[in-house]
């Protein structure tokens, strides 16, 4: 997927010009993270990703076209053997979150996103994984590489 390694080099590039990746930007649960608005080599084709991505959304939550998904937040994560490698069991603050898969999964072994009854999702690169943002859910240890998401955090805004 060459659009999935774009985004990582890109990231990668960025943190190597910039002081490195953010490890403290969110406050209870903080990622090893980069704000795509930050990356302006990636940012506008993610942004304009967004109308796609917002289409699942909408389809699988069955959401109104009168209603507006508004970005809370987006991010590229990274967890990596040897550092962060997994993320506590949360909520996120906002009312629904995607994921997709930035790595090839032979990048990395372990991962994978845990819910609060027990269901580990483990998707594969390029692929999109949406829930809601109030279930409990947590990031699964990496054992061996990196592994790079990007995340985003979606409110809901009534179109008036």
């Amino acid at each position: 997927m060459d659009i999935c390694n774009w985004i990582i080099s890109e990231s990668e590039k960025y943190a190597s010009n910039n002081g490195g990746w953010t490890i403290k930007r969110h406050n209870n649960y903080p990622t090893t993270d980069l704000q795509v608005e930050s990356i302006t080599a990636i940012s506008g084709f993610v942004f304009n990703s967004f109308n796609t991505i917002s289409k699942y959304i909408k389809q699988s939550y069955q959401i109104n076209e009168d209603i507006i998904l508004d970005i809370n937040d987006l991010f590229v994560v990274k967890y990596e053997y040897g550092n962060q490698n997994k993320l506590s069991p949360h909520k996120d603050g906002s009312f629904i979150t995607f994921s997709i898969l930035l790595s090839d999964t032979n990048d990395f072994e372990g991962g994978g996103t845990q819910f609060e009854d027990g269901l580990i999702s483990k998707i594969n690169q390029g692929d999109l994984l949406i829930h809601s943002s109030l279930i409990t859910h947590s990031g699964v240890s990496i054992t061996k590489g990196k592994r790079y998401l990007l995340v985003g955090f979606i409110n809901l805004k009534l179109i008036i």
